[in-house]
């Protein structure tokens, strides 16, 4: 009996490798996006601290010259979280188009093993086959010699 073999096992590979550097990336864009939804987290706790005890300080009454530098300083964080959700936007942008793009690869690779185990089944069918001739054979040929 001849072994399996599946003509297109380098091509099934071949994107095998190209769907785990697809995936790969789209690992990279997540991690990202987490990292960015933590600085705004962060941002945004800073924000509410610094906030309230700039409130807390005005109406205790601050220097002109203080009170503006902090107002300056929690604009700063607002611009900060601003572009920071900009960013966030983009990149969850870039993250629809490469999980489409791993889906398409995903797809591909499917294709491939949905045929390879076709081609299994038409082998294993073959085998046996080949197998039932065989005793078929010698049976007749045990009943032949008798």
């Amino acid at each position: 009996m001849k072994k399996f073999n599946f003509p297109l096992q380098k091509v099934l590979d071949y994107r095998k490798q190209l769907l785990e550097v697809e995936r790969n990336k789209l690992k990279l864009i997540n991690a990202k996006i987490l990292d960015i939804e933590q600085k705004r987290m962060e941002l945004n706790i800073e924000y509410e601290i610094k906030n309230s005890q700039f409130e807390e300080d005005a109406k205790n009454g601050l220097p002109a010259m203080e009170y503006q530098t902090r107002q300056g300083y929690l604009a700063s964080l607002l611009e900060k979280d601003s572009e920071l959700l900009y960013l966030l936007k983009t990149i969850k942008k870039q993250q629809e188009e490469q999980t489409k793009v791993v889906i398409k690869f995903n797809q591909n690779v499917l294709i491939l093993e949905r045929l390879k185990d076709k081609k299994i089944e038409e082998y294993d069918k073959d085998i046996l086959k080949d197998a039932e001739k065989i005793i078929d054979e010698f049976v007749n040929s045990k009943e032949f010699n008798k």
